[in-house]
């Protein structure tokens, strides 16, 4: 007679998934019925714990049934269908893997594009590794689209040129890429929230007469206002009449308490 050997606590819980936590016996499910593991071909008959072999068997018909096997059709049937089911998984998982390879070339073939373009934008110019990767995780990020959209506007307005020959300075090529991003973020919120977009017009001419330090703060604080009701010709007279910092500071937090008030 075969040694009984235990089955992990692993094993069960696959079987009773397969199974769907149903006795293949008589139909009864957990949790009104306590389940078993029961092997097809008995362990008395040569049977082992392989899982081809395990069949889930509510207490009674277990406990009832003996060394008494499923009927030769029966477990045949129970043994095709797992062999149908782990082949199943298998071509899942090759279709999976084929899937993500496919997404890595396309994004590989995105990362080439967007380099070749940023050469085009900053002349004389290509990225490292280091750059390589960077635009790889903005990519990932913002979106092909939006990313060169960045660019472009960057190099536009953070490229520099010698006087002489007329090269694009190496300075200007590093500030016009970090730049990228901050564009790119710019833009995303703007799109969730438009009040910015105007806000943002505001701050270009806000920045004719004082320095900010931290511009986008300050759109912000633009941005509430219009949200609570303020017109754009509200804030443009409020910067006509300011000639520095704290004047637009201490403006901004008037306006703020007034509309706290309310």
């Amino acid at each position: 007679m075969a040694a009984r050997k235990s089955i992990t606590k692993s094993v069960r819980f696959e079987v009773f998934k397969r199974d769907k936590f149903t006795c293949q016996y008589c139909g009864n499910s957990a949790p009104e019925v306590v389940l078993h593991i029961d092997h097809i071909d008995p362990v008395s008959k040569g049977g082992d714990n392989n899982i081809m072999n395990l069949i889930t068997a509510c207490i009674d018909c277990n406990l009832g049934k003996s060394a008494r096997v499923l009927s030769d059709t029966s477990a045949v049937q129970k043994k095709k269908a797992q062999i149908d089911d782990l082949q199943e998984r298998r071509e899942q998982l090759e279709m999976m893997v084929e899937w993500q390879k496919g997404l890595l070339n396309i994004e590989e073939n995105l990362v080439t594009e967007a380099a070749s373009i940023w050469a085009e934008l900053a002349k004389g110019y290509r990225l490292s590794e280091s750059g390589l990767m960077g635009l790889r995780r903005l990519l990932r990020i913002y979106g092909f689209s939006e990313v060169v959209e960045s660019m472009r506007r960057s190099t536009e307005n953070y490229l520099q040129f010698e006087t002489v020959s007329w090269h694009i300075t190496k300075e200007s090529v590093g500030k016009a890429f970090e730049y990228i991003e901050r564009i790119a973020r710019s833009r995303k919120k703007v799109a969730e929230r438009p009040s910015l977009a105007e806000a943002y017009r505001l701050i270009a001419s806000l920045k004719y007469k004082v320095r900010l330090d931290y511009p986008g703060k300050e759109a912000g604080r633009i941005a509430n206002g219009l949200e609570k009701g303020l017109s754009v010709e509200f804030f443009k007279k409020v910067i006509s009449a300011i000639d520095n910092w704290w004047q637009w500071d201490e403006a901004m937090t008037e306006v703020e308490n007034g509309l706290d008030a309310h």
